[in-house]
């Protein structure tokens, strides 16, 4: 079963702005390959979200929605 991912407008703008941080530090192929995990982290969501606990702010979430929260110590492995 596949899920839907929703990126908000704020997440999506501070990953573009780490990656314009990076570039402007020249971290040049390490950058590029830090935001393309980013991306395959983020996208690998819809197939398998319950690899991520719940995150703290679900309880406050209005939404019907649940909010998963990426652990930023396996984000980008494998």
């Amino acid at each position: 079963m596949a899920f839907r991912v929703e990126i908000t407008e704020e997440a999506e703008r501070d990953a573009h702005g780490i990656l314009e941080w990076l570039i402007s530090q020249q971290a040049g192929e390490a950058g590029m390959r830090w935001f393309q995990g980013l991306e395959k982290a983020i996208s690998s969501l819809a197939a398998f979200p319950v690899r991520c606990p719940i995150a703290p702010e679900n309880e406050a979430s209005l939404s019907r929605y649940v909010i998963y929260s990426m652990d930023a110590g396996r984000m980008f492995t494998g």
